[in-house]
């Protein structure tokens, strides 16, 4: 087992560069390679959520070339831990990743004036110093529902909490509106001021951010001087929101550039949030796009049925309504969208019983969403998607599938990617199992169409033709 784990380890580092490597697989360990299962194990929880989420299908397939024979891979977390005293995620608060420890090695500080420490002030300045911050006192992670769509995500950022500024700096945090993005956020910031009180933390949109620079800008030197010291020297933890605002602003995301490289160099903690990962952002400098993604990439995915009526029960508690568990389950089977419109629904439907003094029920639910139910429309599949888009160009289904790439095919294949993409749910890696291609190749057939349209191609006006029938029938 020694020799073959050996030989896998060097078959994986031969695709890795070494900080991934020392990162994520340095405290791996085989606990069973038996029957076609192999079984690792480490004491760092989020190493191996880490593994299981990106690394996994490389381990099989390295395992595989090394055995000749195929292997299903699973990651378990030994929860004894090398020292019996790990956290939850494997550090101890303000330990860094990047020299690994054991119970002989000393553990190594990143930046002792960030690391959580036991509280110090009265919990009221900890409330205002969050109120200074800019942070939502109700954020935090004990009010934040965890499901399967984002359970990572929030693993991360409670990681971050606890050892700011270690290997998972930058955090970058994406997904649709009303997800949980900004909740994580403030909730990381919340939790870090909790440990460290006089921690400086700095919680600014994107826009806000742009803002300020353009204001910094003029005959006063000192004013840009101002902006940078608050967001450069003044900062040990960085929270930017919505960083899909600053395509297209140049000179901003020059200045925005150079202040991630002082943070980061420095050791210090930078999270941001997007509606779209790093490659999907438009007129990103290259440069920043590549900051953006060396650190680690999590999404937040539409919460599904059950998470949908746990975040109901939760948010009917604190509003001090009382909803019977049915009715929690008719509203969550019909608003689907995200969490802030759940919130909105259950919001008039309490309202409206409370100023009645009625309790609240199933049929009083329908009368009060009967707009959303009424209308709720059939979800759009990638499947429905390829169908149309075959049938605008004339051309078969097997083809576009195919591997074909003359141009009256290859263009009807990127369109229907790009509007599948556009139009449904479907993620990167499920358009790719359906076409039958990488998701990489989906991801550049979406940008290529993207520019086609930008640049007011006669094939923008087609697509307008296909994307009028879907969203109409």
């Amino acid at each position: 087992m020694s020799s073959f784990w050996t030989r896998t380890s060097e078959e994986i580092r031969r695709h890795l560069d070494a900080s991934a490597w020392t990162d994520h697989f340095a405290s791996l360990r085989v606990k069973r390679a038996t029957g076609g299962t192999l079984v690792l194990t480490t004491a760092d929880e989020m190493s191996a959520l880490l593994v299981e989420k990106n690394y996994r299908k490389l381990v099989a397939r390295c395992a595989e070339a090394v055995s000749g024979r195929p292997w299903h891979v699973e990651i378990e977390v030994d929860d004894e831990g090398d020292d019996g005293q790990m956290s939850l995620f494997g550090l101890q608060p303000g330990v860094s990743r990047s020299t690994p420890t054991t119970p002989s090695t000393p553990a190594t500080v990143t930046h002792a004036h960030v690391a959580p420490t036991p509280r110090r002030t009265a919990p009221v300045d900890v409330r205002r110093r969050a109120m200074d911050c800019g942070l939502s006192l109700t954020w935090d992670f004990g009010s934040f529902v965890m499901g399967d769509t984002n359970e990572f995500a929030a693993s991360a950022a409670r990681a971050v909490a606890e050892a700011p500024g270690g290997v998972y700096s930058p955090l970058f945090i994406y997904g649709g509106v009303g997800l949980g993005k900004t909740h994580l956020l403030n909730a990381i910031g919340l939790s870090v001021l909790e440990r460290t009180p006089d921690a400086r933390v700095r919680y600014v949109s994107a826009e806000t951010f742009v803002n300020e620079f353009i204001d910094s800008l003029g005959s006063d030197r000192g004013r840009i001087d101002e902006f940078r010291e608050r967001n450069r020297r003044d900062v040990d933890v960085l929270l930017l929101d919505d960083v899909q605002f600053l395509s297209g602003k140049e000179r901003t995301q020059i200045e925005f550039f150079h202040t991630f490289n002082a943070l980061h160099r420095s050791g210090r903690q930078i999270v941001l949030t997007s509606d779209r990962p790093p490659a999907e952002l438009p007129h990103l400098e290259e440069r920043l796009r590549s900051r953006l993604t060396s650190g680690l990439i999590t999404d937040i995915q539409p919460p599904g049925l059950e998470t949908r009526v746990a975040i109901l029960q939760k948010r009917a508690e604190k509003l001090g309504f009382s909803v019977p568990r049915d009715v929690c389950t008719f509203i969550a089977e019909n608003v689907r969208s995200n969490v802030r419109e759940l919130h909105g629904a259950l919001l008039r439907i309490g309202s409206w019983a409370h100023h009645r003094r009625i309790p609240i029920t199933v049929d009083i639910a329908r009368e009060q969403l009967g707009h959303v139910v009424q209308d709720q429309p059939n979800e759009l599949s990638p499947r429905a998607v390829l169908k149309a888009v075959c049938e605008h160009f004339s051309v078969t289904e097997k083809d576009v599938l195919g591997r074909k790439r003359v141009a009256t095919i290859a263009t009807p294949r990127r369109v229907a990617m790009y509007l599948s993409r556009k139009l449904t749910s479907a993620s990167y890696p499920e358009l790719g199992q359906l076409f039958r291609r990488d998701h990489t190749t989906v991801l550049a057939a979406c940008r290529r169409v993207e520019d086609e349209v930008e640049k007011g191609s006669p094939l923008a006006g087609r697509m307008d033709v296909i994307e009028r029938r879907l969203v109409t029938r």
